[in-house]
C-alpha cells in the first residue's frame, strides 16, 4: 500500500481530504494496531472493546511501531501499555484476567516519575506483559505529555491516531524532556530508555540542539522560540494545528465519547533553546473534566 510510504503528516492530509481517503487510512491503521493486538489477545476486538469501555489509549513504544510502521528489527512487541483515565482500571482488569492473564502487580504513584500516573498494573502471560496505567485525572493522555522523550508521544485507539510531535519523530529525531533535568530525573531507568530509542535509530537531541536542528530545517531564521511547533517552550494543546489527529469512528462506535477527547494543555518548558536567559514552567493541564 502506497500510504505505508507515506510521512504521517502526509498521510493526514490525505485522510482530509475525502470520506474515501479517510476510510482506507482508517483501514490501515486499525490493520496494524489489530496485527499487534493479535500478538497478546487470542480475540483481538475484545481488546479493543475493553479499550473503549474503558476510554482507554495504547502508547508507548507499540504506538509509536504502529503509528510509524517501525517494523525494523529491534521492535518486536513484548510489553503493550494501555492508559486509562482516573478509575477505570477496573474495566481493563476483567478483560485482561478473563483472557488469561495473571493477576497483576500494582504499583502507586512513587514506583513512577511523573506526577500524572496514579498506579501502574502489570499483567503478564507467555512472556507478554500488559501495563495498564491510570491517569491522575479524566485523561488517559495526560501522562504521554510527560514522557520522556517526544517520539513518545502518541497513542492509538481502534478509532484514532494521535502523534504530538509527528514532523521531528517521522525525520527519527526526538527532544528529551527538560523536566528530566530541572527536576532530578535523570535516572539509570531513564538513560537506559534514552538509549533503547537511540539504539533503534532514533537521534535523541537536547532543547538546544532541537533548535539547531529545527532552525537548519526550516531555514535560517524558522526557529522563533516559543512559537515552533517543536519548541519545548511552546505552549501546545492536543486539538493544536501542530499536532497529528485522525479520526475515524464508525456506526459502530457512534456513541463512544471517543467522538469529544478530552483536550490538554501542555508545555515541556525548561530554559530558553537558543540558551539566553529565561525559564517556562513546565505543565500538563486537562481543559474539560468528564
Amino acid at each position: 500500500m502506497v500510504l505505508n510510504l507515506l510521512p504521517l503528516p502526509a498521510i493526514a492530509r490525505f485522510a482530509a481530504s475525502s470520506f474515501a481517503h479517510r476510510q482506507g487510512v482508517a483501514i490501515l491503521f486499525r490493520g496494524r494496531l489489530r496485527a499487534l493486538v493479535n500478538q497478546f489477545f487470542s480475540h483481538p476486538y475484545l481488546f479493543m472493546d475493553a479499550l473503549i469501555g474503558a476510554q482507554g489509549v495504547v502508547s508507548g513504544s507499540c504506538a509509536l511501531r504502529i503509528i510509524f510502521a517501525l517494523e525494523t528489527r529491534g521492535w518486536e512487541a513484548s510489553d503493550l501499555d494501555v492508559y486509562v483515565p482516573r478509575g477505570k482500571v477496573a474495566i481493563m482488569t476483567r478483560f485482561l484476567l478473563s483472557a488469561g492473564y495473571l493477576s497483576p502487580t500494582v504499583h502507586h504513584a512513587g514506583y513512577h516519575a511523573y506526577d500524572a500516573i496514579l498506579t501502574v498494573s502489570s499483567f503478564q502471560k507467555n512472556g507478554h506483559k500488559v501495563d495498564i496505567i491510570e491517569s491522575c485525572n479524566s485523561s488517559a493522555v495526560a501522562p504521554i505529555l510527560a514522557f520522556h522523550l517526544t517520539a513518545l508521544m502518541n497513542y492509538v485507539t481502534p478509532l484514532s491516531i494521535f502523534s504530538a510531535y509527528a514532523g521531528f519523530t517521522t525525520r527519527r529525531q526526538a527532544v528529551v524532556n527538560p523536566i528530566l533535568f530541572d527536576r532530578g530525573q535523570l535516572t539509570l531507568r531513564t538513560c537506559l530508555a534514552l538509549a533503547k530509542y537511540r539504539e533503534r535509530g532514533f537521534e535523541i537531541l537536547s532543547t538546544s540542539q532541537s533548535y539547531l536542528r529545527q532552525t537548519q530545517f526550516m531555514g535560517e531564521r524558522g526557529h522563533v522560540c516559543g512559537r515552533a511547533a517543536a519548541c519545548a517552550l511552546t505552549c501546545r494543546s492536543t486539538n493544536d494545528e501542530h499536532c497529528v489527529f485522525i479520526q475515524f469512528g464508525g456506526q459502530l462506535y457512534e456513541e463512544c465519547e471517543y467522538e469529544s477527547p478530552i483536550v490538554v494543555d501542555w508545555c515541556l518548558g525548561g530554559r530558553l533553546c537558543n540558551l539566553t536567559l529565561g525559564y517556562q514552567l513546565p505543565y500538563v493541564m486537562v481543559q474539560r473534566s468528564m
